[in-house]
């Protein structure tokens, strides 16, 4: 041995990326919408685009290229890493945040 690192590449495709999101002072009508994808995922279980009025949602709380929130750009696509978390405020309003995962 003398010390040179070997690397392998096993794939071209990105994965394990994640992505946080909080939404703040929702109807509670709006944040049940994030409750039931979730369930229409089967939780954990099924991968999503997102994509759309959902993507231009996303992009509203980011400066950066959007590029880098769709990850249909690289061949991805995303899944919950966990259920979203439910923060009632006050009667008639709530705050979800929610934790993606990109997957292959």
């Amino acid at each position: 041995m003398d010390g040179a690192e070997v690397r392998i590449l096993y794939g071209t495709k990105r994965t394990q990326f994640s992505l946080s999101l909080g939404y703040e002072h929702l109807s509670d009508s709006q944040a049940e919408q994030f409750l039931q994808h979730y369930h229409d995922q089967q939780g954990t279980f099924s991968t999503f685009l997102i994509e759309g009025d959902a993507l231009t949602a996303v992009q509203a709380g980011w400066g950066g290229d959007a590029k880098w929130l769709s990850a249909v750009n690289w061949d991805n696509r995303w899944r919950y890493k966990s259920a979203p978390k439910l923060t009632s405020n006050r009667p008639g309003r709530s705050s979800v945040q929610i934790e993606l995962v990109g997957v292959v």
